[in-house]
């Protein structure tokens, strides 16, 4: 098990790494949806002092996504426009895609005056196969954790179960 603040102090570690994604923190989505979606609760988590045009130049952000006491990552792939959600439980949680998909909508007309058409975002659900799947219900927050590393330093996933606590113990470490 790992806490948001755990979770929030890798996620800090990995945006250092970072050259052209960003991991926002786990306040994030559950901020955007503290009371049904309201862009104006988050609008201001990426002025450009804080997350330099990004947009514009449509790199790849990750998301991370809290539903409940499960953690799960949405990427977003800005040149393909292209929202993808990974959920090493492997639930069908489209609505998060499209509560994504909204705040980008937004994000392009506040932050660079252009509309975007929603109905022009692919939305993709991982499968078995493509991301790997956890087995205990305490492990989602070292598996996200781990999918947003791989992504963020270019890499596949490579991360089973059974190394689960050593990755857990190495996360530690490093915030430590």
């Amino acid at each position: 098990w790992l806490n948001d603040d755990a979770l929030d102090a890798w996620v800090a570690l990995l945006n250092m790494a970072a050259g052209d994604t960003y991991v926002f923190n786990s306040f994030f989505y559950t901020k955007l949806m503290e009371a049904g979606f309201d862009y104006a609760r988050v609008a201001r988590w990426t002025l450009p002092a804080k997350l330099p045009v990004w947009l514009r130049e449509r790199n790849m952000p990750c998301l991370r996504a809290v539903r409940k006491l499960h953690w799960v990552l949405v990427v977003a792939h800005m040149e393909e426009q292209c929202l993808v959600l990974l959920d090493s439980l492997f639930g069908n949680n489209k609505s998060v895609l499209e509560n994504i998909a909204r705040w980008l909508i937004h994000e392009a007309a506040e932050k660079l005056g252009e509309r975007w058409c929603a109905s022009k975002w692919r939305m993709a659900i991982a499968k078995p196969g493509d991301i790997p799947m956890q087995q205990g219900g305490v492990d989602c927050g070292v598996f996200v954790s781990m999918m947003a590393e791989a992504l963020v330093k270019n890499r596949k996933f490579t991360h089973a179960m059974c190394g689960i606590d050593r990755e857990r113990r190495r996360m530690l470490c490093e915030i430590v």
